[in-house]
């Protein structure tokens, strides 16, 4: 007759058997151990009992051993150049496709030598903050110098191609460095303008409860009202502030005369940003939520100013009759719109 087969033993739970053909099944994975020993050896026995009722038992230690995920190494001529020091302002960008996805970081504050491992950062905070739209891996400082890695998740498993472009970085402010001769002559750099932009921050409760139906709000400039919809098919705790960036955006697309903003993440914070440096443009200090049919006003934000661009050169004769002329120097006022020279006098600084 036909006998049948079946599992016993410390580990058996995490496998199943076909009680006809005996095909052992399981789904394990070597970063979670499942045995009872949690060393990756899974011990168990397969029992075969005939139709007469006779058992024949074969024990069985089965070791899991790791795999290499899929990794790909990223390089960049532009990346390779902030190895040498290279410094970048608030506002400029490093921008990677991986898995599919284009990663964007954004700095926000200047880094005065950027690195691969200040890179590596900014991009992983990026990624983590797109929830489900990032890209299955991690990037890390890879084992040649000047690159970065993208090492896959086991969710996605091993395969071979190229799944990553280079990191295009884009400096948001190419500032020329002040050239002083013996003390005398100063030229001072143009300064780029600066475009309106505003954060909006503590928004995650009304996203972790937002749901089809739902929808946002933000006022552009004073008379442009965008509203932001939640999908159908959404449900509470599946809505991320990059979806809110991303709604909003084809809100705006779709005006008949599209308003010159961009809708952007940093982290948790939504970023609404006007495209024309240097021209004043306002958003509205907090967002509307609308819930049900019930308005709330929701978030806190923070607001950069658009500056018009300066360009100025002065050229500055100095005579110093007696004393020593410690220094001179060249800056601006952020609070105006005004340059100014700085000279240090034995000791004592003026300021024109």
């Amino acid at each position: 007759g036909t006998g049948t087969f079946s599992l016993s033993g410390t580990d058996a739970a995490q496998f199943t058997i076909d009680a006809t053909t005996g095909v052992i099944t399981a789904a394990l994975d070597f970063e979670n151990k499942l045995d009872a020993g949690s060393n990756n050896t899974y011990d168990f026995n397969v029992v075969y009992t005939s139709s007469t009722g006779d058992s024949f038992t074969e024990t069985v230690a089965l070791s899991v051993t790791d795999s290499t995920e899929e990794m790909d190494s990223i390089t960049s001529a532009d990346f390779t150049t902030l190895e040498g020091g290279a410094g970048l302002d608030a506002g400029s960008t490093l921008s990677v496709v991986a898995d599919g996805q284009t990663i964007t970081a954004t700095l926000n504050a200047d880094d005065a030598a950027m690195s691969v491992a200040d890179a590596v950062t900014l991009l992983n905070a990026a990624n983590d903050a797109r929830g489900a739209n990032a890209a299955r891996g991690t990037f890390a400082a890879g084992s040649v110098a000047n690159t970065i890695e993208f090492t896959y998740s086991d969710s996605v498993g091993n395969y071979s191609g190229t799944r990553v472009s280079t990191v295009t970085v884009s400096d948001f402010e190419q500032a020329a460095a002040d050239t002083t001769t013996a003390g005398i002559t100063i030229a001072q750099a143009a300064r780029d303008a600066v475009a309106s932009s505003t954060t909006y921050s503590g928004l995650s409760g009304n996203l972790n409860v937002a749901e089809a139906g739902d929808s946002f709000e933000i006022i552009l400039n004073g008379t442009t009202t965008l509203s932001a919809s939640v999908a159908a098919g959404t449900n509470a705790g599946d809505f991320s502030v990059q979806d809110l960036a991303d709604a909003f955006t084809a809100a705006n697309n779709a005006l008949g005369t599209p308003e010159t903003v961009t809708f952007s993440t940093n982290g948790a914070d939504l970023v609404a940003t006007h495209n024309t440096a240097g021209t004043s443009y306002t958003f509205q200090p907090t967002l509307s939520f609308v819930d049900g049919g019930t308005t709330a006003t929701v978030g806190t934000s923070s607001s950069t100013a658009a500056v018009t661009a300066q360009a100025q050169i002065m050229n500055l004769d100095i005579e110093v009759g007696s004393g020593t002329l410690d220094s001179v120097e060249d800056d601006y006022d952020g609070g105006s719109t005004n340059y100014f020279i700085e000279m240090t006098l034995d000791g004592t600084t003026f300021r024109s």
